[in-house]
């Protein structure tokens, strides 16, 4: 029998506390966020595309960028 990886990628469960986590590959996007056992927010399914929000990973971030601006199509933010 042969495993097949799902849609979204390998699966990284992370706990702490009262709290736990799934990660999916795809993205680094979270699939679960639990607190006490209970839903946080909408899960989706591993065989589901990663919806465009669950914990999106932003790079670079903010605090990364030299005196906290970035030229993005000509326009100084």
């Amino acid at each position: 029998m042969t495993s097949k990886t799902p849609r979204t990628g390998n699966q990284y469960s992370i706990h702490y506390g009262d709290y736990s986590a799934v990660i999916c590959e795809l993205g680094a996007k979270i699939r679960r966020f639990d607190y006490q056992g209970k839903e946080i927010f909408c899960p989706f399914g591993v065989n589901v595309l990663t919806p465009p929000c669950h914990g999106a990973v932003l790079a670079p971030g903010p605090h990364r960028i030299d005196h906290g601006a970035d030229a993005v199509n000509g326009t100084q933010y």
